[in-house]
Formats: structure tokens, C-alpha cells, sequence
């Protein structure tokens, strides 16, 4: 069967891809790792290297000679020159058993589809291009099921590898989403060995596999060459060639049939279709034992390995990730498997491929989407030209480019200037070696003076905030307030004092600030559309009645405590693990000013006002994860701040402890010993820093509302509809408190009398299982701090795509209130 589908220009072909784009994410895709079809996107090295011969040879080996055969559909999602010239026409001409041949979107123009489709004004976004490639893969998986056999799906692309798609994208990164198992065509002709290597790169470097090259021989033998430097990873297979072309259309026809009844029983074919079996056989059996070999095997961060062990937290297996989701494998019924004919045996377990809304943004360090291109290019370009190299008392490119563009960009006003950049690999250990920063600075001021250095502690404190977190390294361990985190930690001995924060939320359509010391709630806005996250940040708030109240109690703290303090350090307006606890941007702002009056301070003497240095670790808030470059440019300038996370788009280890010139010049000194004696053994990797690098360029060039003069992300949260999700999600019984900002989506579930915070247990922790379970099923993964369940998109994240699951969060959360408020022994509890 023969079926064209001309999509035409719809009113808003841009919404129709959003709307595929975001029903995707909540379907699976059930012809990945199935028993019952083998889909295989055949991929060309140039134009002109025989990819419609060799895809219909496929399709008839599969279908006449396989270990499988089944029936055989060919698809060809975008087809130029239509119709005096169809793909789709050709294959099924010439393979009598083929199920199906499709094509999706024709063009008239014989032009590359970018050209094509400019020049007949038609729009076709590549989501929606993937979404119908899907949707067609999905008929035929399920017509295979049905027809209790196994069958195959080739899916030719056009033109080369990198050719552009109907928009102008490569094409290779169009269809990178659903990621299907290629065949490259190789090419035998004179070059062609230069442009089937590059072709395989581009695609390995993007994350495809490459489960075999194909092509016909020719009088250069390309594929000796081919297979010497492919071989380890893709097999290469050869076949003769097609006659040429005979003059006469029905002559044409009848040779072409004889060439293509010989070619399916060469021993390459057969081999060729072999590999693509073993291939698929391979990725099903990786799907069905990947979870329980990591179990065995592996000891995972932040995890009750009991959980694991009872299956009540289940193991994702993840093929693969791209833009904001993860591929996974999903266990699913197995079809069928009653029926004496059917393609699965009863016990044989049957997967999936479903797509999951990376809800915790990778723990938090998605920017710019999972494989992106631009950063992908970027990581192979610096592991080719250095690798690793040691850093003290060398440069590199990456390294120098990177702190000019953090010092320009990034910090806050008071490093842009005379600022330095400290290298680390990871928050921890960038938030370590700001405590030496701070600590030596204070010292230093302490021992000007041998009459304030002798009444000094020896061991100074730190001021920071209860329900801190700044690492899992013992130095910062140490530096937070006693929690879950380090309450098994017999080393654990803790240097500092903490002060109880304000906390922000909305509560009832409220935003509220609720005070600690005496448990009282402030209204700073009667409903969302009263509020705008910046007005938090303006400087006239310091001017009201709240701020003095800030101000006495910070004063009282620190006549209690400063005698020991040695420094400030503060995760500037958001706590990310201590449950996304959302702090006043004024209590902050008071915190600092106070700390440098320094009147507060015994020490002080005639060379030293008493003031502190102030450390904002943004390991998790900076690089706009909540709106601002820095959250540091929208509240006093600290002496230090630290960026992670997101500083590499979310793919490589890398952190930076930035200081002033006055922290700096502490250091200096005579001898060696008075330098920072610290460092890693990958101190500022070349690879880490030009992706790095590439990240803050792609900031203002390709995320949507960048403000090139704030240099600010504009929050979907302060839009009309993010605004009624969260007055909605604020009024669910059950929910206390939701946090709404930058990139950032949060709320804590809560009961009376029940066990909540990171260990809950009861009726809250039930809860917050069901909506877990319930927001997967739908499509979104999530990753919950103790009962604090929170959404964290990427910078490029569609807006829509932000709200969809989101919503899916809140329908949840409802349905799980629902339930427990329906359970008499329960009811009381919610």
C-alpha cells in the first residue's frame, strides 16, 4: 500500500508543534524496545549515494530473509520533487511483501526541504515533523501486535546527515529527540570516504547509534578504509551495485527487479540485516537488566538503597536525554502475550520508550537542554585541542575567556572591575575555598591589631541561616546548622551560628512572609496579580516598617554571637535543599547591611571597622536559574560569591569561587605559604570551561525573554496564566506554602500531625508517593525533597511546555488530596 499525507499551512502551525510537542511528553513511544518492531532511521553520507536503493533492499531482506520476518513498512517523512519524484513509489514498486509505504510531507520543488518549503510558504516546525514520524512508527508497531508478528519500520531521511530540515536546522539534530537506530549509507564514490566518516562522527556525536554502514562497491574501495577506522564500533557492509539506468521505464523497471531479487540473498544484505537484529536485541536486553545490574552494583548518592531493594522507589533507565526530557525504557504489559501466536512469550518482559519532563532540571543544572548542539560542538572541540592540562602557572584559552566573560557578565558590581575567578569542580568545594577567602581575610584584619588578636577566638565562626546547605565536603558540612544531612556524621562538629530567615510563599492567593522568631505571618500582595517577583527586590522596601524589624532582630543576633564570628555565608534568596525555602530578598539585604556596620563587633580597632566579609553561595540560585544572571546584582554586593550547576548548561563538573581585589591581595605575600593553597587536579578543565564558555554566549543569542540590558530571564511565574497556576496550586488542601520564581516551581504537602520535612512519613509521605507516581505515568519525572515537591525547567524551556507540567504537578497533588481527605482514618491528618 502506497499513501501520501500533504500536511498544508495550518492558521498556527507553530501552536499545532507545541501542542505534539507537549502531548509527547505524556505518551509513550512503543516502538522503542519492543519484541514486536524494529525501527531503523536510514541515514545517507551525501545526496547521490543510493539511500532509496539500499533502504528498499532493506526492507525486502527484512522482509524475505531475516530471522524475523514479519511485515516491513517504509516510511520517508519529508519528500522533495513530489510527485514526479516519490522515495515511497520506488520501494514499494520493488518489495512485493512491504506492508506499507508512507510519506508525510511532499514538496514540489526536487530542492533541499529548507528551500522547499520557503518557497511554498509552508511552515513545518521539526517538532511537528518528529511528532508525525512518531505517530506513524506507533501505527505500525501497533498493526505488528495485532497481526501477532514482529515486524520492521525503516524511516529514510533526505539528503545527508546534515542536511538542513524544513527549517532550516540540521537534520540530524531534528529527529534527535526520538534518537531511532540508523543505518548510514556510506559513500563509494572518489571523497566519499572523507564524507562517510564525517557523517559518522556527526551522528555518534550526537548521540545515535550507528548499527551499521552500508553502501555499494565501487573501483576506489572505500570500504576497506571505512571499515579500518569504523569497524570497532559499526560494521561495514558492501553490496554490488544497481545496473544503470535503462533507457525505457518499463526495461527500467524489470532489471531493477532482478538486481533487487539477487541483492537480498548476498551474504553482506543478510549479514547487514543480521547486525541490525543483534543491535536491536542488544538495546531490548540493556532495557530489561540495566536497572537491577545497577542495583547490584552501584552505591547511589542521596538514596535508601532499601527503597531501591522493594522496588518502592523504582530505577529509571534512561537511553538517552534531549532538550528537557529523558528517553526511557519503561516496563509495560507485555501485548498479546496470552495468544499462542504472539511475537512475546508470556514471561518475556515487555518496554517502552516514554518520554519524562526532567522535573528536577538534572539536579539543577539544566540551562540550555540536555545534548545541546551548540555545547556538544563546543566539548569535542576542547577535548580535541587539550584534553586536560594543569593549570597553576599556565593559561589556557577556555579558562581566561571564561573569567573575563563571568567578570563582565556575571558577578556582581562590586568583582566587575578588579575581580578574581577561583577554579573548582563542584559547588562543595567552590563553597570550601570561600570559607578560606573569608576566614584568612578576617584573620588577617584581626591580627593588625595583637590586642584584638589575643581576645579573638581561635577558631572563628560563621554566620549563616538555619536550613543552610552548602555541600557535602566536611568543611561546609560543618558550616551548616545540625539537619538531616549531617546528623549520622560522627565528624560532624558545627562552626557557626544561624539565624532563623523569613520565608516567602503563597498561601490562599496570598504571598506571606512568616516571621520565626514569634510565628507570625506579613501580606505583602493580595493575590498574584498584584505581585511582580522584582518588586522584592526594590531598594525601597529597606525603608519600611519590616525592614527595622529585620534589623532588630539581626542586632540582636549579633550582639549574642559576634565576638566568635569570622564571616557571612548565605544562599542569597532561595535554600534549594533545605526544601526550596523562599527568603526574603529585604531580610538579606538588612543581614548584610547590618554585618558591615561592624559597631557590633569587640574586635574592631582603628584599622578595622569590625565588618565581616560576606559569602553568597549561588551554587544553586546563580547563572539564572532564578531570573537574574547573579541574584547577587539585585542585593548587596558580597566580598564572594560561587557559581555550579548551571555554569556548563548542565553538562560538566565545574565551579567558580569569585572574589574582590581587597579579598585577593590577603594572599599576597613573600613566600609560597602565604598563598591559597588549594586547588584540584582538574582545576579549571579545558573541556568544563569551553562549554562554559559557550554557555554564557548562548544565553543572550538563544533563550527566549533574555533582557540584553538587565541581563535577566523573564519568569514565566509573572505571566497571567503562571500566575493562576500558582493561586491554584496555593489553594489546594494540603499544600502549604508554594514557591513560584525564575525557573523555579515549589511546594511543600503538609498535614496536621504528620511527619514532614525530608524524612516524612504517614500520610504526607503517601501523598507525595502518589503524586510522584501519578506525574510519571503522565510523563514527568520528579524528584522530591523529603515533602517539598518542586519543578525546575531549563532557560530554553518553551513557556507552554513550563505550564503543562506544571499543571500536571497541581492536578495531582488535587487528586492525592482528594483521596486523602476521602479516607475516614485519615481524614483528620489532611
Amino acid at each position: 500500500m502506497l499513501h501520501f499525507h500533504r500536511h498544508l499551512a495550518t492558521a498556527n502551525p507553530r501552536a499545532a508543534a507545541a501542542v505534539a510537542r507537549r502531548s509527547l511528553s505524556s505518551r509513550r513511544l512503543p516502538f522503542l524496545f519492543s519484541p514486536h518492531l524494529v525501527p531503523v532511521q536510514v541515514w545517507g553520507a551525501n545526496t547521490d549515494v543510493g539511500k532509496t536503493i539500499l533502504s528498499a533492499a532493506l526492507c525486502r531482506a527484512a522482509s524475505e530473509t531475516s530471522s524475523r520476518p514479519g511485515p516491513v513498512w517504509y516510511l520517508k517523512p519529508v519528500q522533495t520533487g513530489f510527485p514526479a519524484d516519490s522515495d515511497a513509489r520506488h520501494v514499494a514498486a520493488h518489495v512485493p511483501r512491504l506492508a506499507g509505504a508512507e510519506v508525510i510531507h511532499t514538496f514540489r520543488d526536487p530542492v533541499s526541504p529548507h528551500r522547499a518549503a520557503a518557497d511554498e510558504g509552508r511552515d513545518v516546525p521539526d517538532d511537528l515533523l518528529r511528532a508525525d514520524t512518531e505517530r506513524y512508527l506507533a501505527q505500525f508497531w501497533d498493526k505488528a501486535v495485532r497481526e501477532g508478528k514482529r515486524g520492521w519500520a525503516f524511516v529514510e531521511t533526505a539528503g545527508g546527515v546534515l542536511s538542513p530540515s524544513c527549517t532550516g536546522a540540521l537534520q540530524a539534530d531534528a529527529y534527535r529527540a526520538l534518537r531511532l537506530p540508523g543505518v548510514l549509507v556510506g559513500d563509494p564514490k572518489l571523497g566519499g570516504i572523507a564524507t562517510t566518516l564525517a557523517s559518522a562522527e556527526a551522528l555518534y556525536a550526537r548521540g545515535y547509534d550507528v548499527d551499521a554502514v552500508v553502501m555499494f562497491a565501487g573501483s576506489h574501495a572505500n570500504h576497506d578504509m571505512l571499515a579500518r577506522h569504523l569497524g570497532d564500533r559499526t560494521p561495514v557492509f558492501t553490496l554490488p551495485p544497481p545496473p544503470p539506468r535503462a533507457a525505457e521505464a518499463t526495461e527500467d523497471h524489470h532489471v531493477l527487479g532482478e538486481y533487487y531479487a539477487s541483492i537480498v540473498h548476498e551474504p553482506a544484505m543478510r549479514d547487514a540485516v543480521a547486525a541490525l537484529e543483534d543491535a536491536h536485541a542488544r538495546r531490548r536486553s540493556n532495557a530489561a537488566t540495566l536497572a537491577d545490574r545497577a542495583r547490584t552494583k552501584i552505591w547511589y548518592p542521596f538514596t535508601q538503597h532499601t527503597a531501591l531493594d522493594s522496588g518502592a522507589a523504582p530505577i529509571q533507565v534512561v537511553d538517552s536525554a534531549y532538550a528537557d526530557d529523558y528517553l526511557v525504557a519503561a516496563r509495560v504489559p507485555s501485548r498479546r502475550a496470552e495468544d499462542a501466536g504472539s511475537a512475546s512469550a508470556p514471561h518475556e518482559p515487555e518496554f517502552a520508550g516514554q518520554r519524562l519532563f526532567d522535573g528536577p532540571a538534572s539536579w539543577w543544572t539544566q540551562t540550555l537542554g540536555h545534548g545541546n548542539p551548540t555545547l556538544v560542538k563546543a566539548a569535542a572541540a576542547a577535548a580535541g585541542r587539550y584534553g586536560h592540562v594543569i593549570f597553576p602557572e599556565t593559561a589556557h584559552a577556555p579558562a581566561v575567556e571564561l573569567a573575563e566573560r563571568l567578570l563582565e557578565r556575571v558577578v556582581p558590581d562590586s568583582m566587575r572591575d578588579n575581580g578574581r575567578v577561583f577554579f573548582t569542580d563542584n559547588g562543595s568545594t567552590a563553597t570550601e575555598v570561600a570559607l578560606k577567602m573569608a576566614l584568612h581575610w578576617t584573620r588577617v584584619r584581626l591580627n593588625a591589631d595583637p590586642k584584638a588578636a589575643a581576645a579573638a577566638p581561635k577558631k572563628l565562626k560563621l554566620l549563616g541561616t538555619m536550613g543552610s546547605y552548602h555541600g557535602d565536603t566536611m568543611g561546609v558540612m560543618d558550616a551548616c546548622a545540625p539537619s538531616v544531612y549531617n546528623a549520622t556524621v560522627p565528624w560532624y562538629d558545627p562552626k557557626g551560628h544561624w539565624i532563623d530567615p523569613p520565608t516567602l510563599a503563597w498561601s490562599a492567593g496570598k504571598l506571606q512572609v512568616t516571621l520565626p522568631w514569634d510565628k507570625t505571618s506579613v501580606t505583602l500582595a493580595e493575590g498574584t496579580n498584584a505581585h511582580k517577583t522584582e518588586a522584592l527586590f526594590d531598594a525601597k522596601r529597606l525603608e519600611t516598617p519590616l525592614a527595622e524589624v529585620y534589623a532588630t532582630q539581626i542586632r540582636a543576633f549579633l550582639a549574642a554571637h559576634g565576638s566568635e564570628l569570622g564571616a557571612v555565608m548565605i544562599e542569597p534568596v532561595m535554600q534549594g535543599a533545605g526544601g526550596m525555602m523562599w527568603i526574603d530578598p529585604l531580610f538579606h539585604r538588612v543581614l548584610v547591611r547590618e554585618v558591615r556596620r561592624g559597631d557590633w563587633n569587640p574586635h574592631r580597632h582603628a584599622a578595622w571597622q569590625g565588618d565581616l566579609p560576606v559569602i553568597y553561595d549561588e551554587v544553586f540560585t546563580g547563572m539564572w536559574r532564578l531570573g537574574p544572571a547573579s541574584v547577587s546584582q539585585w542585593l548587596e554586593s558580597p566580598d564572594i560569591v560561587c557559581y555550579a550547576k548551571s555554569l556548563t548548561g548542565g553538562m560538566m563538573p565545574l565551579a567558580v569561587t569569585c572574589a574582590t581585589d581587597a579579598i585577593f591581595r590577603t594572599f599576597l605575600g613573600p613566600d609560597k605559604a602565604s598563598a591559597l593553597l588549594h586547588g584540584h587536579s582538574y582545576t579549571a578543565n579545558p573541556i568544563a570551561c569551553a562549554v562554559a564558555v559557550a554557555t554564557l554566549d548562548a544565553m543572550a543569542e538563544t533563550v527566549p525573554h533574555y533582557d540584553r540590558h538587565t541581563h535577566a530571564v523573564a519568569s514565566v511565574w509573572d505571566t497571567p496564566a503562571g500566575k493562576a497556576l500558582v493561586d491554584r496550586t496555593s489553594r489546594v488542601h494540603g499544600v502549604r506554602g508554594v514557591v513560584a520564581m525564575g525557573t523555579v516551581f515549589a511546594f511543600e504537602i503538609a498535614a496536621p500531625g504528620a511527619t514532614g520535612g525530608y524524612n516524612a512519613q504517614g500520610p504526607v509521605a503517601d501523598a507525595v508517593r502518589r503524586v510522584l507516581a501519578g506525574a510519571r505515568a503522565r510523563g514527568v519525572f520528579l524528584r522530591p525533597l523529603g515533602n517539598v515537591i518542586y519543578l525546575m525547567a531549563s532557560h530554553t524551556t518553551p513557556r507552554e511546555d513550563v505550564l503543562a507540567a506544571a499543571q500536571v504537578l497541581v492536578e495531582e497533588v488535587e487528586a492525592a488530596a482528594r483521596v486523602l481527605v476521602a479516607s475516614p482514618q485519615k481524614a483528620q491528618q489532611v
